[in-house]
């Protein structure tokens, strides 16, 4: 049962690299935690300029496990990558494994918060669907993964679709502008900072 477990998550990591190395454009449904890791691998794996995150708070089982944390400090030592981070539930007091990692690369970064929780619908969805909040990341313009369940993390996700990442740019943008810089401080262990 465990080796049929494992070849299945094989297979769909297998199929997501192919789509995101391929480019292309098609819709994939995905849940959990497995899953979630491995789209954003592939995401940041296949960015070459800029990665935008409007999540949460960072700190949870996907965004501190070993995988999220490489593949996003791999994308920022490419030499003209750029980082954005919008948090919706930052409140101060969550330090984070993650940011320990990012400390180095602080100058690519920028981090914002808000209190406003951010709810995104398509067109002729029911209205039920537009009661959950969202959480996303987008990379260069083209790549996008659409958290419509935060609790369960489901989601959907494509490697090239411009035209609807570029809702999701314009959704974020103009939080972004209006959100509160977070101090480094804030975010990691006061004393590594002293280092």
């Amino acid at each position: 049962m465990e080796s049929e477990k494992t070849e299945k998550m094989k297979e769909y990591r297998d199929a997501v690299e192919f789509l995101a190395e391929h480019e292309v454009n098609s819709v994939m449904l995905n849940s959990g935690n497995e899953h979630a890791t491995i789209i954003f691998q592939n995401i940041f794996s296949n960015s070459k300029n800029h990665i935008k995150i409007l999540a949460g708070n960072l700190h949870n089982d996907v965004t501190e496990s070993p995988e999220y944390i490489a593949g996003l400090v791999k994308f920022l030592q490419l030499r003209n990558s750029k980082l954005d981070i919008m948090l919706d539930r930052f409140d101060g007091t969550q330090k984070s494994m993650l940011f320990e990692k990012l400390f180095l690369y602080k100058e690519k970064i920028n981090i914002k918060s808000t209190n406003t929780e951010f709810y995104f619908s398509k067109a002729n969805e029911k209205e039920e669907s537009t009661k959950n909040p969202v959480h996303f990341c987008i990379g260069d313009k083209r790549m996008y993964r659409l958290e419509t369940d935060t609790k369960q993390r489901s989601a959907r996700c494509n490697f090239n679709d411009s035209e609807y990442v570029s809702k999701l740019d314009g959704l974020f943008s103009k939080a972004f502008e209006k959100g509160e810089t977070i101090d480094w401080y804030q975010l990691v262990n006061k004393g590594h900072l002293m280092k």
